[in-house]
């Protein structure tokens, strides 16, 4: 269930006395929680109910939060999740359902592969950012020794989600910009997805669209209607996701991001236009789509379009233009990035061939190699210029 607008919020209280929720965990982001003006919004709805607030975790939850979360509400017998924040908010408030009777298994399911089995409680989502899109999905990202790992289960997919505009346009300009190019990134890794479907292309191209349109005057300007279409926007992009998963750009973001700080949807744009043109170039020899090289650039032109391009090139450019404009970075000099040390580094931890196995083109760690060289001198992939001008 979708809903729109702080009006909305009267169907959670409704949804809570159906269910008879009197006890809620309350998983939300720490000062942000006040600041973007939640805390005053859930005020009526929270009234009279027993809640346990859990805020106290890193931006990318790591397995010693969650296990530090977990015995710290153990005793607490909660019948509903609430999560109030941005893709991490999410994904800790998946985990705690996932892990909130089943802690004991955790490495099981993180090392081994085990299957997991999450608790009944039903989960409320309240994004704050127009970006993850974490919302929409089924699965959650968890840092256990230094390594990425996602846990996916169709019951962690929230029970009702609510879009309130209000709530995501108190982030600082360069967070909603990096959560803009999140939504952005994910439509296209997932149209070009080689799982994508008929159903999540329609809810790529929306997103897509959406994004494209709206992107600057609602990180710009803050506009409301804007910040609407945005959070839909997300939500649409995270329900392509969710069906496809995503590919290379944001398999290769992870390490931009632990490493060097860079946040997750400006690290997921720094090789988006590169990766586009890099795909555009498949052949039968490094082909991963079944479906052939004609159904894949026929693919990549339609994306293009979706961005008023004629040709891939093209498109490449106006992403890297907009990126700019909205005031992300494109140099990787800029970010920190220096050199080849720093480029093994990212293709150390960025590259994996099971995570870039939905890219529609193979790519090798050598065809990264290439691609960040030419970023380190402020040149793209085949000559595109990251330097918007």
């Amino acid at each position: 269930m979708l809903y729109y607008g702080e009006n909305s919020l009267s169907k959670m209280t409704s949804l809570l006395e159906a269910g008879k929720h009197q006890s809620v965990l309350l998983v939300t982001g720490g000062a942000s929680y006040e600041l973007c003006g939640a805390g005053e919004l859930l005020l009526p709805v929270l009234e009279g109910r027993q809640v346990k607030r859990v805020h106290d975790f890193e931006t990318h939850p790591k397995k010693e939060d969650l296990l530090r979360i977990l015995n710290e509400i153990k005793e607490v017998d909660f019948s509903v999740i609430i999560a109030v924040g941005g893709g991490s908010v999410m994904d800790i408030a998946k985990l705690i359902k996932c892990f909130k009777d089943d802690a004991a298994r955790m490495d099981g399911v993180l090392h081994e592969g085990e299957d997991v089995s999450p608790s009944g409680v039903d989960l409320y989502a309240i994004p704050t950012t127009a970006g993850s899109g974490s919302e929409a999905t089924h699965f959650a990202v968890i840092y256990a020794d230094g390594v990425k790992h996602s846990v996916a289960h169709h019951a962690l997919l929230p029970d009702a989600v609510w879009i309130v505009s209000s709530l995501l346009a108190t982030v600082p300009t360069h967070v909603a910009a990096a959560a803009a190019m999140d939504v952005l990134c994910q439509g296209v890794e997932s149209y070009w997805s080689i799982h994508s479907t008929l159903e999540s292309q329609q809810w790529s191209k929306q997103a897509i669209l959406l994004a494209w349109q709206h992107m600057s005057r609602a990180v710009l300007e803050r506009d409301d209607n804007a910040l609407e279409l945005m959070g839909k926007a997300a939500h649409l992009a995270g329900k392509a996701i969710n069906i496809t998963k995503t590919t290379a750009p944001h398999a290769i973001s992870y390490a931009f991001t632990s490493h060097f700080g860079v946040l997750h949807g400006h690290g997921v744009v720094l090789t988006l236009p590169a990766i586009l043109e890099f795909n555009d170039g498949v052949s039968a020899v490094d082909l991963q789509d079944p479906r052939g090289v004609a159904y894949v650039r026929s693919t990549l032109l339609e994306v293009a379009s979706m961005l008023g391009c004629a040709i891939v090139r093209e498109a490449a450019e106006v992403i890297v233009k907009r990126t700019g404009e909205i005031g992300l970075s494109v140099n990787l000099h800029d970010l920190g990035i220096m050199d080849a040390s720093d480029r093994e580094i990212i293709i150390q931890n960025g590259f994996n061939p099971q995570r870039v196995g939905n890219n529609p083109r193979k790519i090798t760690a050598d065809d990264l190699r290439e691609i960040l060289d030419s970023m380190l001198g402020g040149r793209g992939s085949l000559g595109l210029d990251l330097l918007p001008s």
